[in-house]
């Protein structure tokens, strides 16, 4: 039947981490060849090699039918429950680790050992207090933002939530100051 004789399933994926959503279309994303028995689905969450021969975290966002198939590599294997539930839980804990160096810095009470330096791909903590020219207290300010929004998200006590809210809104007003002095 030769290169073109039959159609092959392929499928297109966006490299992602594990506990990161699926995306929203196929912009931005790579062919595979689906070598499995099982039959593959938008959403299932693989592992394929990339550029650098790597084994690499995908999800599928697209499946078709297809007799040109040159140059495709083959999707390696589906990524086992097992191995998401690790994931989940190593996103959750560095999530809490980076909450408890938030709480620390807000001067919030923690029990027990910190870190110093924030974990996985989790942003520094700004200060809480001090002084600064207006652009780095603007990244101050938007840096309590974001820890602000994603303890509202993550539902934490309401108190915690305001201490956020307060450091943010305080290097805002230091970033207002300094425009209004320059």
């Amino acid at each position: 039947m030769g290169l073109f004789g039959k159609k092959h399933t392929v499928v297109d994926v966006a490299f992602r981490a594990l506990t990161a959503p699926t995306p929203d279309g196929t912009r931005g994303t790579y062919r595979y060849l689906w070598t499995l028995k099982q039959r593959p689905s938008v959403g299932y969450r693989l592992l394929v090699r990339g550029g650098d021969w790597e084994l690499a975290p995908v999800v599928v966002v697209n499946v078709e039918q297809t007799k040109d198939i040159r140059g495709l590599k083959p999707v390696e294997r589906i990524v086992t429950q097992a191995e998401m539930n690790a994931a989940a839980k190593k996103a959750d804990d560095e999530l809490l680790s980076w909450f408890r160096m938030a709480r620390k810095a807000a001067g919030l009470p923690v029990k027990g050992r910190v870190a110093t330096k924030p974990p996985g791909d989790h942003p520094r903590i700004p200060p809480a207090d001090g002084d600064a020219k207006p652009e780095l207290a603007d990244a101050h300010g938007r840096g309590w933002y974001r820890i602000w929004k994603r303890a509202e998200e993550r539902g934490m006590p309401d108190d915690e939530v305001k201490a956020y809210k307060d450091l943010a809104y305080r290097w805002f007003a230091v970033r207002d100051r300094g425009r209004k002095a320059e």
